[in-house]
């Protein structure tokens, strides 16, 4: 995942809205959703829910 990516998907885990994240980071809209799409198919997912669960357990596997 690339940093910009790795940024998308924090926002996102913590409920943030794509609007939302775009005015946060400068971008528009359509750039977050591609983002989005690329965050959920690199980790086969297919909510919010799941990215979370799946981001916690790779953070947690990369610090043990």
């Amino acid at each position: 995942m690339t940093p910009r990516q790795r940024e998308v998907a924090n926002h996102v885990v913590r409920g943030l809205t794509s609007k939302q994240i775009a005015r946060y980071m400068a971008i528009s809209h359509q750039t977050v959703a591609v983002h989005r799409r690329s965050i959920f198919r690199a980790f086969a997912v297919h909510s919010v829910a799941e990215l979370a669960i799946r981001l916690r357990s790779e953070t947690t596997t990369l610090l043990e």
